[in-house]
């Protein structure tokens, strides 16, 4: 047996071997589901450079999420910029909604030339820092509410005082409708658990019986 011969035989089948270990590292590193592994990373490069053309290096489908597409609309809120709206595969409409929440700045829902793009905008600056006076800029004639959009800040504010005494003062005393007051009410005892709250309500069956409200206001 020539060994020599053999061992320069099993040593190209080894460089073979690495060689394509290396190709196939690199081809991984490029590929879209590798680069989803890191979409916290690509997401923040894609912010420092402005640049979210970044986000194309993530899977644009994997598991039930879109990793590609939520890095695009993150990306570009936090950059502010209403124009890459319209350059990046996004849901401009949405996309210009989000700067304006993060902006509190209601002048970017005039974009919207219907009424409902435009309240829907305002609903979400409602929810932001703009806070309840968001929701004295609504357009009539819609299904959209002041009431219901001070309901929905109730519904969706996880950052309650301890009391709950001022999410009711800041937001439910605002509601001109009894009805919707009490539910805002009723919200703010369900995350309180406050009882004190329970003789705001004008009406306990406004309180539908068997809601988390209604068993702490029954004690």
């Amino acid at each position: 047996m020539n060994y020599k011969k053999l061992s320069i035989w099993v040593g190209g089948i080894l460089g073979l071997f690495f060689l394509l270990y290396v190709l196939s590292a690199m081809i991984m590193w490029k590929s879209p589901l590798f680069s989803s592994i890191d979409y916290e990373g690509i997401k923040r490069k894609a912010v420092e450079s402005r640049d979210p053309s970044k986000c194309s290096r993530l899977a644009t489908n994997l598991g039930d999420g879109n990793p590609q597409e939520g890095c695009y609309f993150n990306s570009i809120q936090e950059i502010g910029d209403v124009s890459m709206c319209d350059r990046y595969p996004v849901d401009a409409k949405f996309c210009r909604n989000l700067i304006a929440t993060k902006k509190g700045d209601a002048s970017l829902c005039d974009a919207h030339t219907k009424p409902n793009d435009y309240n829907w905008c305002i609903y979400g600056l409602a929810g932001g820092p703009k806070g309840p006076k968001a929701c004295d800029l609504l357009k009539p004639g819609t299904n959209y509410s002041r009431d219901r959009c001070l309901l929905g800040i109730s519904e969706g504010n996880t950052k309650f005082s301890n009391s709950g005494f001022d999410q009711v003062n800041d937001v439910c005393s605002l509601i001109s409708s009894d009805l919707l007051q009490d539910y805002c009410i009723g919200n703010t005892i369900n995350h309180s658990k406050n009882v004190a709250l329970c003789g705001l309500i004008k009406d306990q069956a406004n309180l539908t019986k068997g809601t988390i409200a209604s068993r702490i206001c029954a004690l």
